[in-house]
């Protein structure tokens, strides 16, 4: 049944793209000018069959589109565009393919995220594909005001959040087309693409022999996230400690009295917990000639050593 379903999940995403995206071999898309170039590149002339989590995370982002597009519905004020192609080819194929699109005074761009929690400030990732948006809308509506915003959603804890206050900038949409024009070069003349590490490097199917990931020294703008992962380790570490030791407390104050407190019941609760006699099992097994080994088995599982 996984299986089934995640080849269906496949062929769904290979035929929205085909319908929506059309062929992206052809052109750069704005998106992409928020990855990593070599990813970009590699992910084009190498592309690789998606994983479950990746075919479900496509699927919750068209579901995220989707309610955003029949909330709007109910509304007469806003009735935008769905789904608009902005392009240019100069200086190579690029193409931004815009969520919704308000067209009153000013243009509205809108870009939905679907996330699995909000962070406190948009991904630049994000904020470059909507600059790469808005540019590429001023270019094919020249002299109009031009608005942009992101809406992140949390589907599976119901939370909204939008970062607005997005206008074009010229010079950033100038270094996007100068990206594009790398990613371009690297495709079509072999080009060496650049490496630019961050948070996308966990999405990543080419980052095993990323020269970026080497492992001897860790690039700078994934220093957050080690010293997020070091500050969380002690975070725990000092939790699990505080929680035993206000158990004491608690259970040394209220002995077997149950109290409530916070809205909530806490009472001392006894259980038993049983083990195997190891020593007398393996002298029976000795006596049937086996022993403990024969019926042992073992897994791995990997984690983080901090020296």
């Amino acid at each position: 049944m996984i299986q089934l379903l995640k080849k269906s999940l496949f062929n769904l995403s290979i035929k929205h793209a085909a319908e929506i995206l059309g062929d992206r071999s052809e052109y750069i898309g704005a998106s992409e000018l928020g990855q990593c170039p070599r990813k970009v590149v590699l992910g084009k002339l190498n592309p690789t069959e998606p994983d479950l989590a990746t075919l479900l995370r496509f699927k919750r982002g068209h579901m995220a589109e989707d309610l955003v597009a029949e909330a709007l519905s109910e509304n007469g004020k806003f009735r935008p565009q769905r789904e608009v192609d902005v392009a240019t080819d100069d200086p190579v194929p690029i193409k931004g393919h815009i969520d919704f699109l308000f067209q009153g005074k000013a243009l509205g761009v809108l870009e939905v995220k679907s996330v699995t929690s909000i962070p406190d400030s948009p991904y630049e990732s994000w904020e470059m594909q909507l600059h790469a948006q808005m540019g590429l809308l001023a270019l094919n509506k020249p002299g109009a005001q031009i608005k942009g915003a992101i809406l992140a959603i949390d589907l599976l804890n119901g939370r909204m959040q939008l970062f607005n206050g997005y206008t074009p900038n010229e010079e950033l949409f100038q270094g996007l087309l100068n990206k594009a024009e790398h990613i371009w070069s690297c495709l079509t003349k072999g080009a060496e693409p650049d490496v630019e590490p961050g948070p996308l490097c966990a999405y990543c199917d080419h980052r095993s022999d990323c020269p970026a990931l080497d492992g001897e020294t860790v690039p700078e703008e994934l220093l957050p996230t080690v010293k997020g992962f070091l500050e969380a380790r002690e975070a725990k570490k000092k939790a699990e400690g505080d929680y035993r030791a206000l158990q004491e407390k608690l259970l040394f104050i209220f002995g077997e009295k149950p109290f409530k407190a916070e809205g909530k019941t806490l009472q001392k609760t006894t259980r038993t917990s049983s083990r195997y006699d190891y020593k007398g099992i393996a002298e029976v097994l000795e006596a049937a000639g086996r022993s403990l080994d024969d019926f042992r088995s073992s897994s791995t599982y990997s984690f983080i050593q901090v020296k």
